[in-house]
């Protein structure tokens, strides 16, 4: 339903939030098997070299969330 594209970034940690946080809005995402696969979705499209950095960002949207 929606894609990817590849982007440089200056603040890679911010845009992750941003996005997450525009994706849970566009989505009405609320019940925490679609923020599972949304951390899922980010951690496929993703490298590891920012595996940590996804989970630390998802953790404190959730945390806002709830």
């Amino acid at each position: 339903d929606g894609f990817a594209m590849v982007k440089s970034s200056f603040d890679p940690e911010k845009d992750f939030w941003d996005s997450m946080v525009d994706m849970i809005r566009e989505r009405k995402i609320q019940h925490h098997d679609e923020m599972e696969r949304l951390l899922a979705c980010y951690l496929t499209l993703n490298g590891d070299e920012y595996h940590d950095m996804i989970i630390d960002v998802f953790r404190r949207v959730w945390l806002q969330m709830i």
